[in-house]
């Protein structure tokens, strides 16, 4: 829980920690392994199109877990929520920042996305 003084937070740092942390959140963070974060890009189709798309190794392992979870394989899953994006808005900008956010979305709070999408199958 975040501590405030009169309502207020109190000064962060330039990493957007606490001062007072001295700066543990970053060492986290900036300590973690390489692997992580590297690229990795894979070929799939989508509406029979050849494409390729570019995230780091962390979101790949998130996107299989999702796909997992409904049973689908992840070239399945990233065409589904292509198409599904494609119908709901005209157009597809910037389809690997899409794909990065639905992992956010689902890294943030799983079981109620995934209860989400239970109930909009049924």
């Amino acid at each position: 829980m975040i501590e405030t003084v009169d309502g207020l937070l109190p000064p962060f740092n330039n990493c957007g920690s606490f001062i007072k942390t001295n700066n543990l959140m970053c060492e986290i963070f900036a300590k973690q392994p390489q692997e992580n974060y590297q690229f990795v890009t894979r070929s799939i189709r989508i509406d029979g199109h050849a494409t390729s798309v570019k995230l780091e190794s962390s979101f790949w392992l998130i996107l299989e877990e999702i796909a997992s979870a409904q049973d689908m394989t992840v070239p399945k899953f990233i065409t589904t929520v292509y198409q599904e994006a494609l119908e709901h808005n005209g157009e597809v900008n910037n389809f690997a920042s899409l794909l990065r956010c639905a992992c956010l979305t689902y890294a943030r709070q799983p079981q109620a996305t995934l209860a989400q999408a239970l109930s909009e199958q049924n």
